[in-house]
């Protein structure tokens, strides 16, 4: 987990951050059209993603999403 500092606010996947706020990343193991669609179904909207990027394991595919207090949560599972 990140927490975001004040004094050295960066861009994150498509959006400013807030202060104060985290971002971390959930590994899944549920195929990706899968976490697509219970987001959908919970009326979570994916600020950015599917992509295709590279995680400490090797590719992963992510996508993000905004909590209530504007914490970035990523959501991945690997390739």
């Amino acid at each position: 987990m990140n927490i975001v500092e004040l004094d050295h606010l960066v861009l994150t996947v498509k959006n400013i951050p807030t202060p104060e706020s985290g971002d971390l990343c959930l590994i899944s193991d549920t195929a990706m059209d899968q976490i697509i669609a219970e987001l959908s179904n919970n009326k979570v909207k994916v600020t950015t993603g599917p992509l295709k990027k590279r995680g400490a394991n090797g590719p992963i595919t992510s996508v993000y999403v905004r909590d209530r207090d504007q914490n970035l949560i990523e959501i991945s599972n690997y390739n």
